[in-house]
C-alpha cells in the first residue's frame, strides 16, 4: 500500500507539471505566427526542464508519446501536438498506473485510506452500494461544496473557481504564491478543478442510462477528487 500511496503523490505532482506544460505550450502556439520557423529558445529550455522534472516523477511513461521529440523541434505545430496529442496521452498513462491496486489489497475497496475523510464519508458508501456514477457525482461535488464552505462563495463550476484561486486577490492559497512554484502551483490546481467540473462532474450529473461507470474508473476518480480536497482543506485565506 506505500507504494501506491507514493505512486498516487507521484501522479499528483506530474499531472501540475503537465498543467504547466499545456498553458506554456498553448500560450506558445497563439503567440506564434504560422511563418515562424522556430519557436522561442527560453520557452524550449523550460519546456525541457518540464519534460526532465515528468520523467523523473514518472519514468514510466517514457516514450509513451512523442512529447521529446516535439520538444526538440519547436515548431509550431509542434506545440499543437503537445497540447491536442502528447500530454492527453501521457495523463491517460499516468491514469492507467492508477487503476492497478496495490496487489495486497481488495480489489474493491483496498483504497480506502488514500480517501480523504470527506469523500469517504459521502461518496465511499455509495461505491460500496454499487452506485459507481452516483459515488463518482458525489466525490467531485463534495469538493466544490467545501470551496463554498470555506469562502462563503455561492457560485458554482468554472465560475467558482475563477473566483476563489484566481492568482490576482485569491480566497484560497493553495501554496505561497511569493515564489515561482506556488504561483504554478495555484494556476494548476485552478485548471484541474476547472477540468474535474467540466469533463467529470457536470458530464456524470446528467441522466444518461447508456453512461457507465466501472468499479475501477470509479475509484480513480474519488482518489483524484479526494486530491483536490486535499489541496482545498490545506489552502490557506489571504491575510
Amino acid at each position: 500500500m506505500d507504494e501506491y500511496v507514493k505512486l498516487a503523490k507521484r501522479a499528483t505532482d506530474a499531472f501540475v507539471v503537465l498543467s504547466k506544460m499545456r498553458t506554456l505550450a498553448l500560450k506558445t502556439w497563439q503567440d506564434m505566427e504560422e511563418s515562424k520557423v522556430e519557436g522561442p529558445p527560453a520557452v524550449k529550455e523550460a519546456m525541457q526542464a518540464y519534460h526532465a522534472s515528468l520523467i523523473t516523477l514518472v519514468p514510466e511513461v517514457q516514450g509513451n508519446s512523442n512529447l521529446g521529440r516535439h520538444i526538440h523541434f519547436n515548431c509550431r505545430g509542434d506545440y499543437w501536438d503537445i497540447v491536442n496529442f502528447d500530454i492527453p496521452t501521457i495523463e491517460g498513462a499516468i491514469q492507467k498506473l492508477l487503476s492497478v491496486p496495490p496487489p495486497e489489497s481488495d480489489k474493491r475497496f483496498g483504497f480506502d485510506d488514500l480517501l480523504h475523510v470527506k469523500v469517504r464519508d459521502t461518496a465511499l458508501p455509495l461505491y460500496r452500494d454499487g452506485h459507481m456514477k452516483e459515488a463518482v457525482v458525489r466525490a467531485y461535488e463534495e469538493v466544490f461544496i467545501e470551496i463554498r464552505r470555506k469562502t462563503g462563495r455561492p457560485e458554482d463550476g468554472a465560475k467558482l473557481i475563477n473566483e476563489v484561486l484566481k492568482p490576482e486577490k485569491p480566497l484560497l492559497i493553495i501554496k505561497n504564491l511569493d515564489t515561482e512554484s506556488g504561483m504554478s502551483a495555484q494556476k494548476g490546481y485552478m485548471e484541474l478543478l476547472r477540468g474535474a467540473y467540466q469533463a467529470f462532474r457536470n458530464v456524470l450529473a446528467h441522466p444518461d442510462p447508456e453512461l457507465r461507470v466501472s468499479a475501477q474508473s470509479a475509484a480513480r476518480h474519488l482518489i483524484f477528487a479526494s486530491i483536490l480536497m486535499r489541496a482545498i482543506v490545506e489552502a490557506k485565506k489571504p491575510t
